[in-house]
């Protein structure tokens, strides 16, 4: 009869999907023993497995490669996750009722929280380059905005990055209106090249968001918030005595510190580059002569079209198994001008050989 008993080894194996979907040989060598160290501890006895000073002693460090110059420990909260640190964030700068800017596409977790906050979202105009400064100038004003929130760097869903020009603009605008900018990074440490941020253009405004959970490990859920400095963020934290919604899990913290002070990140950084780079070459094998927008350090590709065109694929993609995601689900509902195109994303399997029948489907859908 075969036994039901869970070994140490699947429960490493467990514990290792709940942190990456695409887990290459390196994460592997790397992962694997951190996490089999948790089988030796007793949670139960030992609640903090991390400390959330170290943590952003150990955040501060790691960001400096993406900031060039280390923010200040104090100044930084390790939070699990992004969608943490936008529900402690955001009513923190932005009133119930206040309006917030985001981009014409953005991601729709911050859609759906912004709108659960009792925000009014307003869309800021893109185009092939990212946010338009010109529009959101417009915005503030003739509308007014409370808040801006961007994703400038390897820009999900489009895959853009915004020139210094555009980011300077963008500065320029948020003083001359008094409107605080959240800047959310988490694809920025992917790039080879690290691009430039708003934060050294109006550090008195400006709140910044980072995390491991794309460059180091899909799915590890620890970021960091920067504040502009330890006052605002003790502000940030003002009556929040007792109360902890925020913070990383034991598990996630855990792994985080351990890998950032093993100066870890930087290797398992490399590996996740390298594999999106393979996942890029076959999509490119595959998607020769189709007009598709791309990052090679990114983990999507996007693909402008009509929307009669995405309407059509969508039809022939029903039911095939291919991760694509249309722009409906990175607009605003009122917003009839967005751009449209699909999202493919290029992590949603760990096997290549998936990756590569997922793409041939995709290619065929465009007729």
């Amino acid at each position: 009869m075969q036994s039901d008993k869970v070994t140490p080894e699947d429960a490493t194996r467990h514990n290792l999907g709940r942190l990456t979907s695409v887990l290459t040989e390196q994460h592997g060598r790397v992962l694997f023993p951190l996490v089999a160290g948790l089988e030796s501890v007793d949670v139960f006895s030992d609640m903090r497995l991390s400390s959330p000073r170290r943590l952003a002693e150990l955040g501060s460090a790691w960001m400096a490669r993406r900031l060039r110059t280390a923010p200040m420990p104090p100044s930084i909260l390790p939070v699990g996750g992004t969608q943490a640190a936008l529900l402690l964030l955001i009513p923190h700068l932005v009133a119930r009722g206040g309006r917030i800017a985001v981009e014409a596409l953005t991601h729709s977790v911050a859609h759906k929280l912004f709108a659960h906050l009792g925000l009014c979202n307003v869309a800021i105009s893109m185009d092939d380059r990212g946010l338009v400064p010109a529009a959101l100038h417009n915005l503030c004003k003739s509308r007014g905005v409370d808040a801006i929130y961007i994703n400038p760097s390897l820009h999900n869903p489009t895959t853009s990055t915004l020139s210094v020009e555009r980011l300077s603009d963008i500065a320029e605008i948020a003083a001359k209106f008094d409107v605080q900018v959240i800047e959310d990074d988490v694809m920025g440490a992917l790039a080879d090249e690290p691009p430039a941020t708003l934060r050294s253009m109006i550090p008195d405004r400006h709140w910044y968001i980072s995390g491991l959970g794309k460059a180091v490990a899909l799915g590890l859920r620890c970021s960091f918030v920067v504040a502009p400095d330890e006052g605002r963020l003790i502000s940030l934290l003002d009556g929040l005595d007792g109360v902890n919604f925020y913070s990383p899990t034991m598990f996630h913290g855990y792994v985080a510190e351990r890998v950032l002070a093993g100066q870890l990140a930087d290797l398992l950084t490399r590996a996740t580059r390298e594999e999106l780079a393979i996942r890029h070459e076959l999509a490119a094998d595959v998607l020769s002569g189709v007009d598709y927008r791309a990052d090679r350090c990114g983990p999507h590709l996007w693909l402008p079209a009509s929307a009669e065109q995405e309407a059509r694929i969508f039809r022939r993609l029903d039911g095939a198994g291919v991760h694509a995601t249309g722009s409906a689900s990175f607009c605003l509902r009122d917003d009839a001008d967005h751009p449209h195109g699909i999202r493919l994303s290029l992590t949603s399997t760990q096997d290549r050989e998936a990756l590569s029948r997922a793409l041939l489907v995709f290619r065929s859908a465009l007729g």
